[in-house]
């Protein structure tokens, strides 16, 4: 089984191939005012190591994020698959912060960087067996989220953060909140989709421009 990873932060974009599970090639590239077009440099890069034809699975994230950046690895996506006929698999972006901690914490609010010193949250919870959203997608700055944690703590005694911006794991960190750090990438993404956490449905269901105008 050879697959392609896709992932896009809110300032690097990332590609990740692998054969069998395992990685052959991870790169990444910040994002430019070209916006992600460098992506297919990434793209070129991975099959330098493995033969495009072989392509059987591709990983991408449904977000939450900048709706053209989404809207556009779907696209890309979509056309390798047409072309190698490939399986798409997706996960969203919370996912993989919350299997990192699957057996250490069972109520997670999870939060990642956007845009405008906003980052998206979700809170969680969790077991060995199960991944249930206890609220809904929000945009919010760092203030607000703390507001919302501090509200959701008092029926979550346990409740932990998990951010993905290293400024507001200081800010979290001031205010004594428990708090770790975990980014997302490629890489992330297609180990939990080889996990069995990535699903087919390849709708695009939070992002940026809706919450801005919500």
């Amino acid at each position: 089984m050879l697959a392609l990873s896709l992932y896009c932060s809110s300032q690097t974009i990332y590609a990740a191939l692998y054969k069998k599970n395992k990685i052959l090639i991870s790169t990444q590239k910040k994002i430019t005012g070209k916006g992600i077009e460098s992506i297919f440099e990434l793209i070129e890069k991975c099959f330098e190591v493995e033969d495009i034809k072989k392509l059987s699975r591709i990983f991408f994230s449904t977000g939450p994020g900048s709706f053209t950046a989404l809207r556009s690895i779907k696209s890309i996506a979509e056309s390798l698959s047409l072309s190698t006929n490939a399986e798409i698999i997706c996960s969203n972006s919370f996912i993989p912060s919350l299997i990192n901690y699957q057996n250490k914490y069972s109520e997670i609010i999870v939060c990642l960087k956007s845009l405008k010193n906003k980052s998206f949250f979700q809170l969680f919870k969790i077991s060995k067996k199960s991944i249930k959203k206890i609220s809904k997608v929000s945009l919010a700055n760092t203030n607000e989220i703390i507001k919302f944690y501090e509200i959701k703590k008092k029926k979550f005694k346990d409740l932990i953060m998990i951010t993905d911006c290293k400024i507001q794991l200081s800010n979290f960190k001031l205010r004594k909140i428990r708090c770790e750090f975990s980014t997302v990438n490629a890489k992330k993404i297609a180990e939990v989709c080889i996990m069995g956490y990535g699903q087919s449905n390849k709708e695009i269901n939070y992002h940026s421009s809706y919450y801005e105008k919500n």
